[in-house]
């Protein structure tokens, strides 16, 4: 016959989990790490792991390793990471690039254009993050004062930086002042007693031709013998700068 003897030990063994990271996992350059997926080879749900993945440190635009960092599925487990590397990639952030207001006298060259760029991550600024190139700022046509101000447009042209990329941002006003012309009247304008006064002729400093006049230039009144100084009638001192329809000089 026969009895129950001596017991003995039933053991179980960690059983191991591999954990591969899912691909294509990114962020902006500047912006907050999102956290790392992955999926396992024994049915496990995201609720049975602890801690998470972790990734190689740097914070530039580029790929960086994903490694188990943290993550654990407990006791019961071995958690390794897949033996094929995967990477989180960093992508460049976006940069604006912004036109700047700007001015000019009618007649004269348009000044050089310029911009401000927008959009700065971490302690970034224009002078420290390896910008090259420059923008490609153009403004509306257009060459009078009335037709003004014109719309200035700031492209990124060469623009460049390693964690960062170039767009068109927000436009500005380019604005046509005004421009001064100086009238001399011609001297030794006269006229006999008791005739009709002539048509006062004068020269000017921009080069303009007296068809690019309204109005005329007046005297003092008076009609007898003596003389009179020449003034601008109103209607010509309204036209003493260059009016919107005449050439630049």
């Amino acid at each position: 016959m026969f009895a129950t003897g001596t017991t003995a030990a039933f053991t179980i063994t960690v059983a191991t989990v591999t954990v591969t990271p899912n691909s294509a996992q990114s962020k902006v350059y500047g912006a907050v790490d999102p956290g790392l997926t992955f999926t396992n080879d024994a049915g496990l749900s995201p609720a049975d792991f602890s801690g998470s993945l972790a990734r190689a440190t740097g914070e530039n635009v580029g790929t960086y390793a994903i490694n188990l960092g943290t993550l654990s599925a407990g006791s019961n487990y071995t958690t390794v990471l897949d033996a094929t590397p995967v990477t989180f990639g960093i992508t460049p952030a976006t940069l604006a690039v912004n036109a700047v207001a700007n001015s000019k006298v009618f007649g004269t060259l348009d000044p050089a254009l310029s911009a401000t760029l927008s959009g700065f991550q971490f302690s970034d600024d224009s002078t420290n993050s390896g910008i090259t190139g420059s923008a490609s700022c153009s403004r509306t046509a257009g060459e009078t004062v009335l037709g003004s101000p014109y719309t200035i447009t700031c492209a990124p042209g060469t623009l460049s930086a390693a964690n960062y990329v170039f767009a068109t941002g927000t436009t500005a006003a380019f604005t046509i002042t005004v421009a001064t012309v100086t009238v001399t009247p011609n001297s030794a304008q006269s006229k006999v007693y008791g005739a009709v006064d002539p048509g006062l002729t004068f020269t000017n400093d921009a080069g303009l031709s007296p068809a690019d006049f309204s109005g005329s230039l007046a005297r003092a009144t008076g009609e007898n013998v003596g003389t009179y100084a020449i003034n601008l009638a109103p209607s010509a001192r309204a036209r003493t700068t260059r009016p919107s329809s005449t050439r630049p000089r």
